[in-house]
């Protein structure tokens, strides 16, 4: 087996672990965290890039680390676990390591994985096919990873009415079943950790874009702990005129309170993080909204990844994501993970996402940018119009801005990027990337390769827990994934179990005691996509009611469904479903 210092030798050569230090690179003059002792376990893991919303109130800040610590822990466990109940093949990923369970060295190498933060899917499915007479243009392209519509032969089409191949594993089949374009969603094509709003003035040129790569799973838990504060960065960030009452969540145009806080609930979704476009009433990009990006299936992605399979399909990334079913195809993002992931793994190093664990914007390159002909001397450089307004320059921005200051005689639209003036976002969107962090330990062993994911027969299927919410939540698809906390002596109806495999008559069970679960009501067929997928899958759900008795001991419980007539296949449960806490302790309660 190679060394250590080998193997980062190699890897350098290779670009993977580009810039990489024994320690995650910390942007200057921001620290994240002193040195830890050799091998030391992590304590807990702190919100992406360090981000503190709470300023002085340092109290709540340490409640929120708290509890987002312990979020970050269920997906970090949940990934590992893998899949037992639905599949074989993709479960027991020994090789991803918790942080929180298992130390790191200080000489650990350090792997920032990034890709380009412009959609690939387009390019490829649209830009690509063998049919020439289908394929769009570089500037139709740009039109709809940017507006989510395209213009052909003088006609209006919506991404959603654009149609692609079925198959895409282990290669495109261009002549075979074609289905409409995914992800869906007001930006769903976005589909790179990486989103963004566009403002234009009256002459349709653009004067200012808002990116992100923030998780939506940071402002439910935002949210959970103090929806005015969630307000007050909205209206910081994206509009003053950003209301309260606009991020309720909605059901047919009613309120959604959430019955286990009695508060409204948060709409990842709502007027003013919805859609391309930022307009004076409505849209802007507060926190990424695709259904594939979010935390918890980078997370997964990245465990996912570290199982072995026959060399010949290890070697490229395409291939490798066909085998092992993670993400989507043709992303830049998802195989690029699975690829690095995969290599470490066979060369005999368990990894782990480093903390903060999140999705990070790096700095663009601006060496194409020129102002215009009319800029005046002593113009900023194109470098000053791009501002950082959540996490840090240097690897560790969450939410960024490209602006030209009004004082000077043009906008973005004026400006040019290698002699080609800005029309569209996605053109700036071109000179950056999107990273992550990931550690690497040498393991004690390494695994034989594995076959390739592939489904259970129909009479061993289990259900495989999703998510879990209450009822009303659930109608209204809400994309929330946290953990839901209960007091002990808790009744509430109608909770939500998220399943695929599911059949009618399960019986659904909590690890631990003390816990009752009484199945009310089976919906065969879930309409909407889930939080971490990329379309919507086949999926069903359980309505049950929910009993956890005074004494039932505090702590996190696991959750499992068992279909009728079977035995489980596995003592497994999916862990961080749910969390008992004291009678007299102090839940997270949303102040409103």
């Amino acid at each position: 087996m190679m060394s250590r210092r080998q193997l980062i030798q190699a890897m350098l050569a290779g670009g993977v672990l580009a810039g990489c230090s024994k320690r995650t690179p910390a942007p200057a003059p921001v620290s994240l965290g002193p040195v830890e002792a050799a091998a030391a376990k992590l304590p807990y893991f702190d919100p992406p890039a360090m981000q503190n919303d709470f300023g002085t109130d340092h109290q709540a800040y340490q409640r929120f680390v708290a509890s987002w610590s312990k979020e970050v822990d269920n997906w970090t466990e949940q990934a590992i676990v893998g899949d037992p109940w639905s599949v074989d093949f993709d479960h027991d990923r020994s090789a991803y390591f918790n942080p929180l369970k298992v130390g790191i060295p200080q000489d650990a190498p350090v792997a920032p994985i990034y890709w380009r933060a412009y959609p690939n899917r387009p390019q490829v499915l649209f830009g690509q096919n063998p049919d020439r007479s289908k394929r769009l243009s570089r500037q139709q392209i740009y039109q709809l990873v940017d507006t989510g519509a395209v213009t052909i032969n003088g006609k209006t089409v919506k991404i959603s009415e654009v149609r692609i191949p079925s198959k895409l594993c282990p290669h495109i089949d261009w002549s075979g079943e074609q289905v409409v374009y995914y992800p869906p969603g007001p930006r769903g094509w976005q589909d790179e950790y990486c989103e963004w709003s566009v403002q234009r003035n009256a002459a349709g040129k653009i004067v200012r874009v808002m990116f992100t790569c923030e998780n939506s799973d940071y402002w439910f838990a935002l949210w959970r702990q103090d929806p005015r504060l969630v307000h007050h960065l909205y209206q910081r960030h994206v509009s003053p005129k950003v209301a309260l009452e606009d991020l309720y969540l909605r059901h047919q145009g009613n309120v959604v309170i959430d019955p286990i806080s009695g508060c409204p609930a948060y709409d990842a979704v709502n007027k003013w993080n919805h859609g391309p476009q930022l307009l004076p009433d409505r849209g802007g990009a507060m926190h990424l909204t695709s259904a594939p990006n979010s935390l918890p299936a980078e997370i997964y992605i990245a465990a996912a990844s570290t199982l072995p399979r026959a060399s010949e399909r290890s070697v490229r990334a395409e291939s490798l994501i066909c085998c092992s079913q993670y993400g989507q195809p043709h992303r830049g993002s998802d195989p690029h993970i699975g690829l690095v992931g995969n290599e470490l793994s066979r060369k005999g190093f368990r990894i782990t996402l480093t903390n903060p664990v999140g999705l990070y914007i790096r700095d663009p390159h601006f060496d194409g940018y020129e102002l215009p002909a009319n800029a005046p001397a002593q113009s900023p450089q194109p470098s000053e119009f791009w501002r950082v307004e959540r996490g840090h320059s240097g690897g560790y921005t969450l939410h960024a801005v490209f602006e030209v200051p009004e004082e000077l005689p043009f906008v973005v639209g004026d400006l040019t990027i290698y002699g080609e003036p800005i029309r569209w976002a996605g053109q700036i969107a071109e000179t950056f990337r999107v990273n992550l962090f990931a550690a690497a330990i040498p393991a004690k062993s390494t695994e034989s390769p594995l076959a390739c994911v592939q489904d259970k027969s129909a009479a061993a299927v289990q259900p495989w827990p999703r998510q879990m919410l209450p009822l009303a939540n659930f109608r209204a698809a809400s994309p929330i994934r946290l953990t839901s906390r209960m007091a002990q002596g808790t009744e509430l109806r109608d909770m939500v179990l998220v399943v695929n495999g599911g059949k009618p008559g399960a019986k659904i069970e909590f690890s631990g005691t003390g816990i009752t679960a009484t199945v009310t009501r089976f919906i065969p067929e879930v309409g909407h996509i889930l939080p971490g997928d990329d379309r919507p899958l086949p999926a069903q759900a359980y309505v049950f009611d929910l009993s956890i008795s005074a004494t039932a001991e505090p702590g996190e419980r696991g959750v499992r469904a068992i279909n009728p007539g079977t035995q489980p296949l596995t003592l497994a449960y999916t862990p961080g479903f749910l969390e008992v806490l004291a009678m007299d302790s102090k839940s997270d309660h949303c102040h409103v």
